[in-house]
């Protein structure tokens, strides 16, 4: 099985048994029977990402209990910073929307919302969360897109994951278990070779 396969049952797993450290810098889930721990720093690794400390979720939300999306948003960008994004001129009275956007910008609002924003606002609506990574990207502007995964899966969960069975971040849930299976097995072949090698 390749490591870009989707595996629902071991997604359904990990939603069912994941549990979240102080401030996601670790998280415990079930896997093939056993259980396994990450830290972000391992999950960046394993994802093949730059381990960051900036956090669009803190940013946006600020130290606020799941689940966020209560709270409409979030605290936005101020202007001075958004404003980039826009077609000009763009004063502080103007809406933020999508049609509003450069093309640019749009482009990488339309990437976000299929790939690490799935499930955030509506598509004439232009959320706190959906700003600051279209921001950080138009700018290159470097951002921990683990911490917003874990943070996002940690919003499904307590919003009632059961009833919605809204399970993003699949494919990336399936290529981590992957990878530890894969790892797995690393470890048990040198450990079968270990028994067998003669001794000298």
């Amino acid at each position: 099985m390749g490591q870009s396969a989707y595996v629902e049952d071991w997604v359904r797993v990990f939603y069912n048994t994941v549990w979240f450290g102080q401030n996601r810098s670790i998280i415990w889930f079930m896997f093939g029977g056993e259980p396994h721990v990450l830290t972000r720093a391992q999950l960046t690794e394993i994802l093949g990402v730059d381990l960051v400390d900036t956090s669009i979720h803190l940013d946006t939300y600020g130290d606020a209990d799941p689940p966020r999306r209560a709270l409409v948003g979030g605290t936005p960008p101020s202007h001075e910073a958004i404003s980039i994004l826009f077609w000009q001129p763009f004063p502080p009275s103007s809406v933020r929307a999508p049609d509003a956007l450069t093309d640019e910008a749009f482009a990488i609002h339309m990437v976000l919302r299929r790939t690490l924003l799935p499930r955030i606002g509506y598509p004439e609506g232009f959320t706190g969360l959906q700003q600051r990574p279209v921001h950080h990207i138009f700018t290159h502007t470097r951002f921990d897109i683990v911490d917003l995964l874990l943070a996002e899966i940690e919003d499904v969960i307590t919003d009632g994951v059961a009833v919605r069975r809204q399970f993003i971040y699949g494919h990336w849930i399936s290529y981590i278990c992957s990878w530890l299976a894969l790892a797995d097995s690393r470890v048990a072949d040198l450990t079968t070779m270990h028994k067998v090698s003669p001794a000298f």
